[in-house]
């Protein structure tokens, strides 16, 4: 995996800081310990994440967001969840969230199982 590097000055001072912190134990710990910081609201989620249709053909799903972008996963590659807390996403409205730093896995994230059926489309139109 290719790493450009960080390029500006502060953000590496910044980072090397962090890093130091943390291996010494004394980084600050955000509000709700380190879970906290794991977990995101999906409710209100950008066009490019909340998701309008899902269709299947062969071995390859289409996710089209509301933004009007499609991109398709090889199946093992989008993985469904569920997430019926405060912070999932709305009913009916299923989120995308980037599983990988080169964009080919993803997590496809809905408010109840019964949502993923429904939701999916047969289709090998494009």
């Amino acid at each position: 995996m290719v790493f450009p590097g960080i390029p500006r000055a502060a953000d590496r001072r910044n980072l090397i800081t962090f890093l130091r912190a943390s291996s010494e134990g004394t980084a600050p710990t955000p509000p709700g310990g380190m879970m906290a910081m794991q977990i995101r609201s999906l409710k209100n989620v950008s066009p490019d994440e909340r998701v309008t249709r899902v269709t299947y053909c062969a071995d390859a799903y289409r996710v089209t967001t509301a933004s009007g972008k499609t991109r398709m996963f090889w199946e093992f590659n989008l993985r469904f969840k569920t997430d019926s807390s405060a912070e999932g996403p709305r009913p009916g409205q299923p989120v995308l969230i980037p599983a990988s730093m080169r964009g080919d896995r993803a997590f496809l994230v809905f408010a109840a199982p019964q949502e993923i059926s429904t939701a999916i489309h047969a289709s090998c139109d494009k």
